[in-house]
C-alpha cells in the first residue's frame, strides 16, 4: 500500500475517533487498531501525542480536502482544477468523516477553528490567483460551490457536468 494510503488510512480513523468519542478521548492503541498499522508508524508520522495527531490530522486532512498539496496546485496551475475538485470529491465520498470533522473543528471557537480559516484563505488565495479577474465575493462565492460540489452526495455525472459548464461561466 502506498504512503499516501496508508496516511489517509490513519488520517480516516483519527477523524472517525475524534467525531465519535470526543476531543482527544482516545488512545493511540485505539487508533493503531482501527487503522490495522502499528503505534511507531502513527508516530512517524504524525508526531508522538494524541494533540500532535490531531493537529497534524487536521493539516493534512485540510490539505487533501482544499487540494492545497503540491500535487493539487500544480493540477490547477495546468488548467485541471476541476479534476482536483473531482478528486477531493471522491476523498469525501470515501471517506465521508472528513467533511464532518472539518464542520465540527470549523464552526468551534478553539484553535482548530483558526487553522481552518487560516486554510480557506489560502485556498480562497488560490482560486484568486487562477481567477484574477474575480472579485472577492466572486471568489467566496466559488468556494462555496466547490464546496457543495465535493460535499453533495446525490449530485450525478450529469449534474457534475452542468455544475462544470455553469461554472466556466463565472
Amino acid at each position: 500500500m502506498k504512503s499516501k494510503n496508508i496516511k489517509l488510512g490513519i488520517l480516516n480513523k483519527v477523524v472517525e475517533l475524534e467525531t465519535r468519542r470526543g476531543h482527544l478521548k482516545w488512545k493511540v492503541s485505539d487508533l493503531a487498531r482501527l487503522s490495522k498499522v502499528s503505534r511507531p508508524l502513527i508516530y512517524y508520522h504524525f508526531g508522538k501525542t494524541k494533540r500532535e495527531i490531531l493537529v497534524s490530522s487536521l493539516e493534512i486532512v485540510s490539505s487533501e480536502y482544499f487540494g492545497l498539496n503540491q500535487e493539487r496546485i500544480s493540477m490547477l496551475k495546468s488548467g485541471k482544477g476541476w479534476e482536483s475538485v473531482l478528486q477531493t470529491r471522491e476523498m469525501f465520498l470515501s471517506k465521508p468523516a472528513f467533511a464532518t470533522f472539518y464542520l465540527k473543528w470549523r464552526m468551534t471557537k478553539s484553535p482548530f477553528q483558526e487553522i481552518f480559516i487560516k486554510i480557506e484563505k489560502q485556498y480562497q488565495n488560490s482560486l484568486q490567483l487562477n481567477f484574477p479577474h474575480f472579485s472577492k465575493a466572486k471568489i467566496i462565492a466559488l468556494h462555496a460551490i466547490l464546496q457543495g460540489v465535493v460535499t453533495a452526495p446525490f449530485l450525478t455525472a450529469d449534474a457534475l457536468n452542468e455544475i462544470f459548464e455553469l461554472t466556466k461561466r463565472l
